[in-house]
């Protein structure tokens, strides 16, 4: 049995947890991800004929990496309904190089946007949002506006 100094062992264990990678805190000179809704649609009732767009920007995630990432709208009027559609390649909004992204939405009174690790596989309805942690990285929520609606044809 090897017997350590508690000085030494103090050493040992500071610097262990020096060593060990923290994902929740961003490197320095690197700021964490954030997503924003900079073109909020309409409150108003849901259903599945009136549309408006809904878009924004995430920033701190560099141009070569935006393809590991993806954007998720959800809209609430009674619970939280992913939009625009509950198929896996219409919920799945693109960010293009310089952060932006766009899609229709249905109606709501709340919207909100999740920036989310390619491969997530999240809830079509849901009485509450995801947590920010593990695959989502942020999320925003902002209260409908008060434009006018286009309806689909």
């Amino acid at each position: 049995m090897m017997l350590v100094s508690p000085r030494a062992a103090s050493v040992l264990v500071f610097s262990s947890i020096l060593t060990v990678p923290c994902l929740s805190v961003p490197a320095r000179g690197q700021t964490r991800p954030a997503i924003s809704i900079n073109k909020v649609p309409p409150a108003g009732a849901g259903g599945p004929e009136t549309v408006a767009e809904i878009a924004g920007v995430v920033r701190g995630i560099p141009a070569r990496d935006v393809t590991n990432y993806h954007v998720l709208v959800y809209a609430r009027a009674d619970i939280w309904y992913i939009q625009p559609l509950a198929i896996a390649e219409e919920f799945n909004i693109p960010i293009d190089a310089k952060g932006r992204w766009e899609t229709e939405t249905h109606f709501g009174r709340q919207y909100a946007a999740l920036l989310v690790r390619r491969g997530y596989r999240p809830p079509a309805t849901t009485a509450r949002l995801p947590e920010i942690g593990g695959p989502v990285l942020d999320r925003t929520i902002r209260s409908g506006g008060i434009e006018s609606p286009k309806s689909r044809e």
